[in-house]
């Protein structure tokens, strides 16, 4: 037995030597392939025009509040995909929570649930899988968390904007009211903070909340946040996801596009008219993915770029003539969108003013009322 094991040890160690001094050179291709197109992730924020982080308080009594913002995600960010002069811009969404009894004691009762990104469908299943519970709220400090974690970008002609929400005192914890909102102003980041009159309101807490609003510059304002938000349906729906659908396919995209990996969850959670938001935003927020819109704006070498499927061994020539058709493809898609998307939004506000009773503000009316104002 003891002759094997030396054997078998030296025959190891001869296959050990062999490999090390007699293995074949590695290949080296002449020719490498050539490199896939340039275009970013699209969970890569670095060329936005509205950056928006999303404070919410995750209290026992604030069950509502989380309702409206899943029911209205993709409302309020379609809207501000939209500028004053008519133009597309690109949005990314931040979210937090804040006052639930879950969380650390030792992080304010606060929580990054996603950081800025452009990646709305992580922030949708974030959002549903909120729950709330009673804790301590320090709104202050989670202004303050908000401003200093973040990725704002320095570029001044990004807008930057905190949305906070909650019912309790606003000035509780450590941070002062003061100190946090001039973090934010010296950051060029305007803040709306929004005071929730449900179940839980008192008149203390709205005074305060009322300070708060003259301390950030801007105009107080009060939502219901137990009103269930109705979702209105429009004669324009469905040629708006067939229109939507029809500009997917005649998008060209290269190997660094990727679809969200939390895209499959998000589709289980968005139905009805946020449906149809989710698809205008998603057929206005990927156009600088598309290989398209990137060598209509000369952001690609297509020589060294490799297309899909049947042109990808065509000459210069009838690439360039692919994309070019494309492209009048996509124009023509995109404007016929855009009078559907105006058409849709006339008659929502219709419906909406045509409903009985005083008109009620839930938090998608506050966020078009004040991160829209004047458009």
């Amino acid at each position: 037995m003891r002759y094997l094991w030396y054997s078998m040890y030296g025959f190891v160690t001869a296959l050990a030597v062999y490999a090390l001094f007699f293995r074949p050179p590695a290949v080296v291709e002449e020719n490498p392939p050539l490199t896939q197109t340039p275009v970013t992730d699209p969970r890569e924020d670095s060329t936005v025009d509205v950056q928006i982080a999303l404070i919410l308080d995750t209290s026992s009594s604030m069950d509502g509040l989380v309702a409206q913002a899943r029911t209205q995600l993709w409302e309020m960010v379609s809207d501000l995909q939209t500028g004053p002069d008519g133009d597309e811009r690109k949005v990314a969404v931040a979210l937090y929570q804040y006052g639930n009894n879950r969380l650390p004691k030792s992080d304010g009762f606060i929580q990054q649930l996603a950081p800025l990104t452009t990646d709305l469908d992580l922030v949708t299943v974030k959002l549903h899988a909120l729950s709330t519970s009673g804790g301590k709220e320090y709104a202050p400090e989670a202004i303050l968390r908000a401003a200093d974690e973040l990725e704002w970008s320095g570029d001044d002609a990004v807008e930057r904007i905190i949305v906070i929400a909650g019912n309790e005192g606003f000035a509780q914890g450590k941070v002062t009211s003061h100190s946090a909102l001039a973090r934010a102003q010296d950051l060029k980041i305007s803040v709306v903070p929004i005071f929730c009159t449900n179940r839980g309101a008192t008149d203390g807490a709205l005074a305060s909340w009322r300070e708060a609003a003259e301390l950030a510059g801007t105009d107080f304002t009060s939502i219901n946040s137990d009103l269930r938000v109705v979702q209105v349906r429009s004669p324009y729906d469905r040629e708006i996801m067939q229109k939507c659908q029809a500009l997917e396919e005649n998008r060209v995209y290269g190997a660094n596009y990727c679809k969200s990996e939390y895209t499959a969850q998000a589709e289980r959670f968005v139905e009805g008219s946020s449906a149809i938001d989710r698809a205008l935003v998603q057929s206005r927020q990927v156009a600088d993915k598309d290989l398209v819109t990137a060598y209509g704006s000369g952001a690609v070498e297509l020589e060294k770029v490799a297309l899909p499927g049947a042109v990808a061994n065509k000459s210069l020539q009838e690439k360039k003539a692919y994309l070019e058709e494309k492209a009048a493809v996509q124009a023509n898609l995109r404007r016929e969108l855009a009078e559907l998307s105006a058409k849709r939004k006339n008659h929502i506000q219709q419906q909406r003013r045509a409903r009985a009773g005083a008109p009620k503000v839930n938090l998608g009316d506050a966020v078009r009322s004040n991160v829209l104002k004047g458009y």
